[in-house]
């Protein structure tokens, strides 16, 4: 369950590591490609239910034999990672936990292992709702885990594991790192971010970047050859409302010069170019392209190419577009609240309505043995009357 969650959380990030598993294997697709966000939906949506019918007991002999044969196939995946380092990270727990393949080779053992005796025992799981109304609890994990997927998915994930989460000061962290700033950020995200690097041709224009007291608009794209041209526009009016405010923006890439020259020739781009590393535009925000508000190297705010902050007025001010800085632990809290509190009150809602239908069967069979005993007695009486005559 709390696998399918985190891929539910970025299905972009889980796509570019189906991609990577999918290139490994001799299938090639961009990153961008809707394929890649149905299938890591879909496989989110598949976890989180298993997770779920588990935890609640419903249809336990269907549910136990396909997790064991889902964490099989799993178990043989990582197995086959592990021997050929086919990818650096199964993506197992998307990027929220970052496992070695050995790591995660182990991890899969011993969920394997304890899948064997509720597949042999299914009926020893306890079932917290009826049959009757499985449905109802089916259905509702199904709708919540699929909209979660699809608003992170158009938006971006309501929670930001990687390094470059609004909030973050990337100065600080190159310049002057404390230890508590290491803490929360983890070894990993530490040093991503101090192998970020932008760069104007052969020129590492970083810290320069990142010094500016001015509002900057980074728009990132990590290939503008599947970037979608249809925000060109609204791009283009950031642009000339920038400059009209004397705020800064550039377009970061991993593109080469010809295909910055094609995306600048198609839809009129009036920006500059910076290039950057691919795989870290690709962290930065999880949109191509998408677009992130810098302060003194500081990450004030995010947008993917659906929510560019334009109104229809063509206003802008970036002061106002700064967004305080959230706390993922206050973000869990409310997307359990949100799946827990309905899921409570439908498994008590079945308690009540089995409760119900318990004792309106126990007053239905009263009466029946009121009747039966009514009737016994009156025979009684009349075989008695009889013998008497």
């Amino acid at each position: 369950m709390a696998s399918g969650f985190v891929k539910a959380v970025d299905p972009t990030g889980m796509g570019y590591k189906i991609n990577a598993y999918l290139h490994n294997w001799g299938f090639s697709f961009s990153d961008d490609a809707v394929v890649l966000i149905v299938l890591a939906v879909a496989l989110a949506t598949l976890e989180f239910l298993l997770g779920i019918y588990l935890l609640l007991g419903i249809r336990r002999k269907l549910t136990t034999i396909t997790t064991t044969v889902f964490v099989g196939a799993m178990t043989f995946i990582t197995v086959y990672i592990y021997k050929t380092n086919a990818v650096p990270d199964c993506g197992c727990f998307g990027d929220a936990l970052t496992l070695t393949n050995q790591q995660t080779m182990y991890k899969n053992f011993i969920l394997f292992a304890l899948c064997l005796p509720v597949v042999f025992f299914p009926q020893r799981i306890f079932r917290l709702i009826s049959q009757r109304n499985q449905w109802i609890t089916s259905m509702y994990a199904l709708v919540y885990i699929v909209i979660l997927g699809v608003y992170t998915t158009y938006y971006l994930p309501v929670i930001d594991f990687m390094a470059y989460k609004t909030g973050t000061d990337l100065k600080t962290v190159r310049t002057n790192p404390d230890t508590k700033l290491l803490e929360e950020l983890g070894e990993k995200n530490f040093g991503e971010i101090l192998n970020l690097g932008f760069f104007d041709g052969q020129e590492d224009v970083t810290d320069e970047i990142l010094n500016q007291d001015k509002y900057t608009f980074l728009l990132i794209s990590p290939r503008l050859e599947t970037a979608d041209d249809g925000v060109a526009d609204r791009i283009n009016d950031l642009k000339d409302i920038s400059d009209d405010k004397n705020y800064l923006l550039y377009c970061i890439t991993a593109s080469d010069s010809a295909a910055i020259k094609q995306w600048t020739d198609h839809t009129g781009a009036a920006y500059n170019f910076l290039i950057g590393q691919e795989e870290q535009l690709k962290s930065i925000v999880r949109s191509n392209p998408g677009l992130i508000l810098l302060k003194d190297g500081k990450i004030l705010n995010k947008w993917s190419k659906n929510t560019l902050p334009i109104d229809p007025n063509g206003n802008l001010d970036a002061k106002e577009l700064a967004a305080t800085a959230t706390n993922v632990q206050d973000i869990l809290l409310k997307l359990a609240l949100w799946f827990f509190v309905p899921l409570f009150l439908i498994i008590f809602a079945d308690v009540l309505w089995n409760a119900a239908k318990r004792l309106h069967d126990y007053n239905i069979q009263r009466q029946i043995d009121k009747s039966k005993a009514k009737k016994g007695n009156e025979l009684k009486r009349s075989n008695l009357n009889n013998s008497e005559n």
